[in-house]
């Protein structure tokens, strides 16, 4: 199997779109249904994405490499999770800046399209990188219009008091980076403090079930588990990667070879059996000394025990092994 890191730092190619925590098996199930090309699995650098980026392009420089970007960790303002990425390329484009959608809470694939039409009019001899936030979670096909609760307008209207005095009222270790410059300020950032903040409460059941109270569809994946089930979120997540690759497939791309891969992949509700004993424990000591509660963890669904997300540090083939679409 190829390493990944060799092919995007040697191979040949002019676009390069990586998908996040886009997994093998599902790729290569439905990608035939879009685009045509030539598939192999190749092996990531990491099984999350700031291990992924720090093992692949810390200490190179690629000048050569336009980064387009709609994940707020890779950004040309500040270093995030150890990822400075403006250091690594001829540019950053931010796309994740101006194309974010606060209701869908991610970066939406055609806004991309958007970013690269841009890159390409100022850089238009550089190669390009677009990384993607689809298939990860948030899920684009559950509705975004459906009924707020009771309670919503007054849950928003109160982020937005803490949004305009945060730089005063939140804890130093919040605010210390609070600058317009910073990718995790503003109400995304309040809202996912606020989340973390309930997570440590009421747990994952009475987070559920405010999110319910303030009419808001599921959002992270145990939510998603939780209300539809191990084959809802499974289906979220394939309808997740439909829609990036039919956003790519339509649009109008500029001539040159493209090449369609992923960071790493991602556990969809697994069974503990997939999971070796050293794997396991890998899963939970990463869980908990990192306290990456909402994207390495396990659950108790229909009474069995299933394990969800990408943490850090697990060589497992389901988080390592992704594809390397060489597209006609």
């Amino acid at each position: 199997m190829k390493n990944q890191k060799t092919l995007i730092l040697n191979g040949d190619w002019d676009y390069l779109f990586i998908l996040d925590a886009c997994r093998f098996d599902f790729f290569e199930e439905i990608y035939k249904d879009h685009l045509k090309g030539k598939l192999q699995r190749v092996k990531s650098s990491g099984s999350m994405t700031n291990e992924w980026a720090l093992k692949t392009f810390k200490d190179t420089i690629l000048d050569d490499v336009v980064y387009i970007s709609g994940h707020p960790a890779f950004n040309s303002k500040t270093k995030v999770g150890g990822i400075e990425a403006r250091k690594y390329f001829h540019k950053v484009i931010d796309v994740w800046d101006w194309g974010w959608d606060e209701n869908l809470e991610t970066t939406p694939p055609e806004v991309m399209l958007e970013g690269l039409n841009e890159a390409e009019k100022k850089y238009p001899k550089k190669k390009k990188i677009l990384h993607f936030m689809q298939p990860h979670a948030p899920y684009l096909d559950v509705s975004t219009n459906s009924k707020r609760g009771t309670f919503y307008p007054l849950f928003n209207r109160t982020l937005s008091i803490f949004e305009k005095l945060s730089n005063r009222l939140l804890t130093k270790s919040f605010t210390k980076s609070q600058t317009s410059n910073n990718p995790h300020s503003g109400k995304k950032a309040l809202k996912k403090k606020f989340g973390n903040k309930m997570l440590n409460i009421i747990g994952k059941r009475g987070t559920s079930n405010l999110r319910r109270l303030l009419g808001l569809p599921p959002g992270p994946i145990w939510d998603f588990l939780m209300r539809e089930g191990k084959s809802g979120l499974r289906s979220h997540y394939q309808k997740n990667l439909e829609l990036v690759l039919e956003s790519i497939s339509k649009a109008t791309l500029p001539s040159g070879k493209k090449v369609i891969s992923a960071d790493h992949g991602e556990f969809l509700a697994e069974e503990s059996s997939i999971l070796n004993q050293n794997h396991q424990k890998i899963f939970e000591s990463k869980r908990e000394n990192e306290k990456q509660k909402d994207i390495a963890e396990k659950l108790i669904i229909d009474g069995e025990v299933v394990f969800y997300g990408h943490p850090r540090g697990v060589d497992h083939p389901i988080l390592r092994e992704i594809p390397w679409l060489e597209v006609e």
